[in-house]
């Protein structure tokens, strides 16, 4: 009876009624074992893994013809501590997935070629073999107590504890509070520089899962106060973060030349920041309004905007075009003082005795201009004067681009970053915009925004980790090559 209870149990089939249970599982029941009812060992015979024992709780890994040693061992050659042996197998394996060791587990923490942890075994992360889940960081040598505290000697909140390394380090990099920066300011000098990880980032296992409500400085009360003139304010952390994304405090007054002050058609009672800044900026982690781009389209509908406008020679319904007349969110023709922000135009600049004409060539459409049509401006003349500059082509649109507020950008005062002719990034090697590729968003024309720049594309990632392996801070971004103090020049280390 003994056997075809045990039949019944690797068959997968039911018991006859009149047999009493045992402790046989079946294919199902198995599952919380080890999966045999569904995925890679569906439908497995019992005997090929328990065949050699008298006991369900002995198994063998290596006796199966897809698991032989020839294959088996070219497939784990990157992976440190393994053997071909059985219970080895289950320690990676325990769902007989094939995801527990190599590039796979970048998924989860990377361990892959080029990483930090690329040398480790398994073992001296999962210390608890029966399940992966269990992880240790401070059983490695690298990770000893003393020199940890004095690593983290400025860190607010530090503990010598697993999860908070994993809070902290998710992706296996020492991120800084510098570094950290880019994201979202937090270093000593900033208003957040005091600020413990754990007081915002409230989740250690997701980072991306903060709260700006919880501190003292940010209680209820003062809040409502602070943004008492600020329309559409909500005490809730999204909203902190699309306006503050930067830390900083926009005030109402800076909200110049564009008024939205008290007395102004546009006053903020009347209409919440966000209703008019609907694009959020594609650099963050986390939805951040970006300030520079506004739609007057959402409030001023067309009907009404075109019958106001009926007779104005240059109008058009367009946000763009509505700011470049209003700059100052009132009725009235704009001045050539008030041109000064879109480019400067008025009695003092270059551009001063320049009839609006000679530059705006459509007069209904007053983004429509040139820059090659003026005598001062002739062909060989500018050929001439750019011959140091990479990239350069006689063509109104790079004339905006380079030269939106009307100044001349010598490679002299390009420092300390070198683009003279001697240095490795000299003109003939790279065009200014293949470095500064991004463009600023408050103007009415593509203009290239000089201060973020892009080293990425031109200099790849594989070679880039490959030459920075061991480099203690490397990451693999534009700001850490030059700012880090790496390369501030552009040349060599």
């Amino acid at each position: 009876m003994i056997g075809l209870v045990a039949a019944a149990g690797c068959r997968g089939g039911e018991l006859p009624a009149d047999v009493p249970w045992v402790t046989a599982p079946d294919h199902l029941s198995h599952e919380q074992y080890f999966p045999i009812n569904s995925g890679k060992h569906e439908g497995i015979d019992c005997n090929k893994c328990h065949g050699d024992f008298d006991t369900f709780t002995e198994f063998t890994c290596i006796s199966c013809h897809t698991h032989a040693q020839t294959e088996t061992d070219p497939a784990h050659a990157a992976v440190p501590d393994y053997t071909y042996e059985r219970k080895s197998c289950f320690t990676c394996h325990p769902r007989g997935e094939a995801d527990g060791a190599g590039v796979a587990h970048d998924a989860f923490y990377p361990i892959g070629p080029g990483t930090a942890h690329e040398p480790l075994a398994c073992s001296s992360c999962h210390v608890d073999p029966s399940t992966r889940s269990v992880v240790s960081c401070i059983d490695c040598h690298d990770h000893d107590e003393a020199p940890m505290a004095t690593q983290h000697g400025g860190t607010p909140g530090y503990a010598w504890e697993t999860q908070a390394c994993i809070g902290c380090h998710r992706d296996g990099d020492a991120l800084s509070r510098d570094v950290h920066d880019a994201i979202f300011p937090v270093s000593e000098t900033t208003a957040h520089g005091s600020t413990a990880c754990a007081e915002c980032h409230v989740d250690p296992a997701d980072r991306e899962a903060v709260t700006c409500v919880d501190c003292h400085a940010h209680e209820v009360g003062p809040s409502q106060t602070a943004h008492q003139l600020v329309g559409g304010y909500a005490y809730v952390t999204s909203d902190c973060m699309k306006c503050h994304y930067d830390s900083s405090v926009p005030r109402i007054a800076q909200h110049l030349p564009f008024r939205i002050d008290g007395e102004a058609k546009h006053k903020a009672e009347n209409a919440a920041c966000l209703e008019c800044h609907t694009q959020v900026q594609a650099n963050r982690p986390f939805p951040s309004a970006d300030f520079g781009a506004f739609d007057c389209l959402g409030c001023h509908l067309q009907p009404e905007t075109d019958a106001a406008h009926q007779g104005e020679a240059d109008y058009r319904y367009a946000s763009g075009a509505c700011v470049m007349c209003h700059d100052d969110g009132e009725a009235g023709a704009i001045s050539r003082i008030e041109h000064d922000p879109i480019f400067p135009v008025s009695a003092a600049t270059a551009h001063g005795n320049t009839a609006c004409a000679d530059c705006h060539v459509d007069a209904s459409n007053r983004e429509n201009v040139t820059c090659v049509n003026c005598h001062a401006h002739q062909s060989a003349d500018m050929s001439t004067a750019h011959t140091a500059v990479g990239g350069y082509r006689y063509d109104t649109a790079l004339c905006e681009k380079c030269h939106y507020d009307s100044s001349v950008f010598r490679v002299s005062r390009h420092q300390p970053f070198r683009i003279t002719a001697t240095s490795k990034h000299r003109p003939s090697r790279a065009e200014c915009l293949e470095c500064h590729p991004q463009v600023l968003p408050n103007r009415p024309f593509p203009s290239a925004n000089f201060e973020p720049f892009d080293c990425l594309g031109c200099h790849g990632r594989s070679e880039m980790d490959g030459q920075h392996r061991g480099r203690t801070g490397y990451a693999y971004d534009s700001p850490t090559c030059v700012k880090s103090g790496c390369h501030p020049t552009g040349d060599g280390d």
